[in-house]
């Protein structure tokens, strides 16, 4: 999963050969999504997360709101707004940078190279604090994002999962050969301190903190349990499906408990008590990645390719989601046609899926060697709904709208006034990819707008010929009236070079008999 979303932000990384791109989107109350900019890194990205909205309270950091796009060397200082979700990412050389989605902008690095164990996860970014995984897992390191960037490292019991409470009360699940086990201790200033430890009927895959005191659990055999570390006592939800996937999901005051099966969810309340089961007809084989709330209302996300989508959901109501195309405005293209034209006994054809057009291009773009006459037909030839061009475009990467830009801007060169639907395409490319395709020296922008310049320029001269083709169709349409009875119309012409550009028959241009 190569993205990972905190409220109505969604951060997105994007892999190409060793060199990686954060994206950053917008999710609105529709389900709909629009990329807000990216962040250019020259090491790939492990692993990535956002700060937690609580700690984003005690922040004093003022951030402005700017556009604008940074290599991985490049650092600048914090100031920012004081609720903004920094992002956590940590690279493969051993370096974690914060980046602002608001500024757009790496915001500080820090260099972890000095520790002996290698982190590989995030496993929390809170109280200006990150908590790492190392490959051993039997090693936390404490990350600090103030000025002194202190590192620390924490000796911890061997762990299959691990969660972390905000108030540095870490939870491992441990297992050995025959005994499976929930350990509880604090992360002090200097080592781990373990204070209980509970016995579990099975090893634990994943834990979750519930409230305080209550711990949500999925096993390995993918059963779910609320553990009370006060009485130590264990309580089994009933499910009706093997669940793989487990969330706690806040929707103002309350807590919900989230089993995530392969084809459906089941709702829980914070006492265990099931509440609804929602169906899945699944139009993808692709899995739930998440369970969030947006302003009080549940979604749930998946990606099919290189594309997300989202989906609101009751958490009350009987239904099933049909997981292929989100919400929000539809993504079919408009098939309403405006021709006058009637062609008895032909069955319309209408243009091509979006789905499918989004799919060829990216197949298309991410070969070796392009066919240009394909993606023409992916683009020009299959849509021309404006709202689903920019949103196909939105979805693709710098350097696979760099690919789609050399082809589309060729297409309207060569004939600047005609290629309508080309020209939708360039125009959303230049709007969500320009800045990106201003740099790239294999680029020339210059030359299109010289292209697009000299089109212009013949604009006239094409109007003028246009009036002149108007004007013989009239005098056409005349002539041929005489065969209508015997009051004829004829037209004469005193000097038959003398056309006019606008169409227009002077008054005495033609003589009524």
């Amino acid at each position: 999963m190569d993205y990972c979303i905190h409220g109505e932000r969604i951060a997105k990384v994007v892999s190409r050969n060793e060199k990686n791109e954060i994206q950053f989107y917008e999710l609105s109350s529709s389900g709909e999504y629009a990329l807000t900019g990216s962040v250019f890194l020259d090491k790939p990205v492990l692993d990535f997360k956002f700060k937690s909205d609580d700690d984003n309270k005690g922040d004093t950091s003022n951030t402005k709101n700017s556009k604008k796009r940074t290599m991985n060397g490049d650092e600048t200082i914090l100031n920012g707004d004081a609720k903004e979700s920094l992002l956590a990412v940590l690279l493969e050389d051993k370096s974690i940078v914060i980046i602002s989605p608001l500024s757009n902008s790496i915001v500080r690095k820090i260099n972890i190279d000095k520790s002996k164990n290698k982190a590989i996860a995030v496993v929390s970014y809170q109280n200006d604090t990150i908590w790492a995984s190392t490959e051993s897992q039997e090693y936390l390191l404490k990350i600090s994002t103030n000025a002194d960037n202190k590192i620390s490292k924490f000796n911890v019991p061997k762990y299959t999962a691990i969660c972390i409470t905000k108030n540095s009360e870490v939870c491992f699940g441990t297992a050995s050969t025959t005994d499976f086990r929930l350990e509880i201790g604090k992360l002090l200033k200097s080592k781990y301190s373990k204070v209980k430890e509970i016995d579990l009927p099975q090893e634990i895959k994943s834990v979750e903190p519930l409230c305080q005191h209550y711990f949500v659990i999925l096993t390995l055999s993918q059963k779910v349990y609320i553990l009370s570390t006060e009485t130590e006592k264990l309580k089994q939800l009933e499910c009706q499906e093997e669940v793989e996937k487990i969330q706690v999901l806040h929707l103002g005051e309350e807590k919900y408990i989230i089993g995530v099966m392969h084809q459906g969810l089941t709702i829980f309340a914070s006492d265990g008590s099931c509440i609804n089961s929602i169906n899945m007809d699944q139009m993808t084989d692709q899995p739930i990645d998440h369970v969030f709330s947006l302003g009080n209302v549940p979604f749930i996300s998946w990606q099919v390719e290189n594309t997300l989508h989202f989906k609101a959901f009751s958490i009350t109501q009987n239904e099933t989601i049909e997981l292929k195309n989100g919400t929000g405005k539809s993504l079919e293209p408009n098939n309403d046609s405006a021709s006058v034209i009637d062609l008895p006994d032909v069955k319309k054809i209408s243009g091509m899926d979006t789905i499918a057009i989004l799919k060829g291009l990216h197949i298309l773009l991410c070969e070796p060697s392009l066919d240009k006459n394909k993606v023409i037909q992916y683009t020009c030839s299959s849509i021309i709904d404006t709202e689903a061009i920019k949103q196909i475009i939105s979805s693709l990467t710098h350097e696979q709208s760099e690919k789609l830009y050399t082809i589309i801007s060729e297409e309207v060169a060569k004939n600047v006034n005609e290629n309508h639907e080309a020209s939708l395409w360039l125009q959303w490319i230049l709007l969500l990819h320009g800045g990106a395709l201003a740099h790239i020296s294999s680029v020339s922008v210059k030359n299109l707008q010289n292209q697009l310049q000299s089109g212009l320029k013949i604009m006239p001269h094409l109007y003028a010929i246009k009036g002149k083709l108007e004007l013989l169709q009239l005098q056409s349409q005349l002539r041929s009236n005489t065969s209508l009875g015997d009051d004829y119309i004829s037209t004469t012409v005193e000097n038959e070079s003398i056309l006019y550009a606008n169409g227009e028959v002077d008054d005495t241009f033609a003589l009524i008999q």
